[in-house]
């Protein structure tokens, strides 16, 4: 049983799964409250309950928090480096400071990685599973008050190596994680308006 410590958290939860749905939004800016421990595993026992056509269950996960997480940041400033090679030093190390800040100041980064099938047919039923328990991570998430943003993995040899991903996987999402410190605002265009209907 989760006991969420703030108001915003309770409004939060106490909303309907259309309500969730509605107002979860993808959140760049985080309070540094760590997460619970055992919060994040509790979610994901929940959020593996997906359509997945052959049972394959081709999902493992890796959650980064803590000094890992300033490994991550001085990863991420090294493959921005290159990018910065031609600007005047000051204004190069304040570019590397601010991409090292931008990764180290998230609270925990979790990893959706998925084994590749070989039968291309499965690897894409696959994918879409993987894809529906992130929705399922992310709405159980900000039931709990915790915001999050998915993100595409850079396929950096780098990160490969840090986050230990074999060569016949492949990283669906990294989520980054922690207490939203925004109130972001967005809609939706009418599904009406893209809805071809045969009757």
């Amino acid at each position: 049983m989760f006991k969420p410590d703030n108001a915003t958290v309770n409004n939060v939860t106490s909303k309907s799964l259309a309500d969730l749905i509605r107002t979860r939004r993808t959140i760049n800016t985080f309070r540094p409250d760590p997460i619970p421990a055992g919060t994040i595993e509790a979610l994901l026992e929940i959020a593996v309950y997906v359509p997945n056509h052959r049972l394959t269950e081709p999902w493992r996960f890796v959650y980064i928090t803590g000094n890992s997480v300033l490994t991550y940041a001085t990863i991420r400033r090294q493959m921005a480096l290159p990018g910065f090679a031609k600007l005047e030093n000051d204004i190069r190390e304040k570019a590397s400071e601010g991409v090292y800040r931008k990764f180290a100041d998230v609270p925990a980064y979790l990893l959706v990685i998925m084994t590749v099938n070989h039968n291309s047919e499965i690897a894409e039923e696959d994918y879409a599973s993987c894809a529906c328990l992130i929705q399922n991570f992310l709405l159980l998430a900000w039931a709990q008050g915790i915001g999050s943003c998915w993100k595409t993995f850079k396929n950096d040899a780098r990160l490969q190596s840090f986050v230990r991903l074999d060569t016949n996987e492949k990283v669906v999402g990294i989520i980054h994680l922690g207490y939203p410190d925004e109130t972001p605002i967005s809609n939706r265009k009418s599904a009406t308006e893209r809805l071809t209907h045969l009757p």
